[in-house]
């Protein structure tokens, strides 16, 4: 009895099929067959894979949609091809499983860093650790995702808290399999806002409650008010996003024979370089016009 591959016997059936048929299995049976055979599904992948490219180039208008299909269809591809591929060839090393058992076991060992990136890419996506379009902190980068592929993720660098996430314009990969290994941020996750705190330095003479009353009035008017939905979020108190206290405040202290007033508010992540320099403009027209309040430098 023969067979094409395990499993499926061929030889036994070859009575009931189409004469087309016999000829396509029996052709497959030999090793010119399994080559021509490798060859086409290569060459058939690789044309599926073209036209959902342009697929997606032609009907996804959304950036981050199309670049998430494009990532799909290369992964669909690569492991379909594998499959079809060993299937055909499964045949012929049948006879020979040990020695590729000692070879899969030299190529784990060669390869373990390789390996561990694809494995890795497949914890992300069935995990849903974070997506294409999103702003994400690990290993100390900070950046929006431009690509999740098999080795590496792609960032689009963007600098931290203190440069207000703004692009640096350099463009970071790093290995899949570092998000097994270090903490993930994801800042696009969640309710929209994040804590900001602006740092006011004033004279021991100047009128410091004066000056926090202002600011809490400043505060007040710049601070990111949810909606109705972000509110039950917040409500509900779960694992990923607590806010336990929404309000803006100023904190008051001295340091080096200078007050300090630390202005703390909620301000939405895309806007936090507009928000604070729409708070310093107003926190230098206000304290200006109060005479009793001194600014200083440092």
């Amino acid at each position: 009895m023969c067979n094409l591959y395990h499993g499926f016997y061929v030889c036994s059936h070859l009575e009931y099929m189409m004469p087309e048929m016999k000829i396509i299995l029996k052709y497959l049976l030999t090793l010119e067959g399994r080559v021509v055979a490798t060859i086409t599904v290569i060459v058939v992948l690789a044309l599926i894979r073209f036209l959902l490219r342009l697929f997606a180039s032609a009907k996804v208008k959304d950036i981050q949609q199309r670049m998430m299909l494009r990532q799909t269809a290369n992964h669909v591809v690569w492991i379909l091809g594998l499959i079809l591929i060993v299937w055909l060839w499964y045949a012929v090393f049948e006879n020979l499983f040990t020695i590729i058992s000692v070879v899969a076991v030299a190529f784990v060992i060669l390869f373990r860093e390789m390996l561990n990136n694809l494995l890795s890419n497949l914890v992300i996506l069935w995990r849903g650790l974070f997506t294409v379009g999103e702003r994400i902190s690990i290993d100390g980068y900070i950046g929006k995702v431009t690509m999740i592929g098999p080795m590496y993720i792609t960032l689009a660098e963007t600098g931290d808290a203190e440069n207000h996430y703004e692009p640096t314009g350099k463009i970071v990969k790093i290995p899949n399999a570092t998000c097994l290994t270090k903490s993930v941020t994801n800042y696009s996750r969640g309710l929209p806002a994040v804590w900001a705190e602006v740092p006011i330095k004033i004279t021991m003479t100047s009128d410091w409650k004066r000056a926090k009353a202002i600011l809490l009035e400043i505060g007040a008017r710049v601070t990111y008010v949810f909606d109705d939905r972000e509110m039950k979020e917040i409500e509900s108190a779960n694992e990923e996003t607590v806010f336990p206290n929404h309000e803006p405040s100023v904190f008051v202290g001295v340091e080096d024979g200078k007050i300090i007033l630390r202005l703390r508010y909620l301000c939405h992540l895309a806007t936090k370089r507009e928000t604070e320099e729409g708070i310093w403009e107003e926190i230098l027209d206000r304290f200006g016009a109060e005479p009793d309040i001194d600014l200083v430098s440092s």
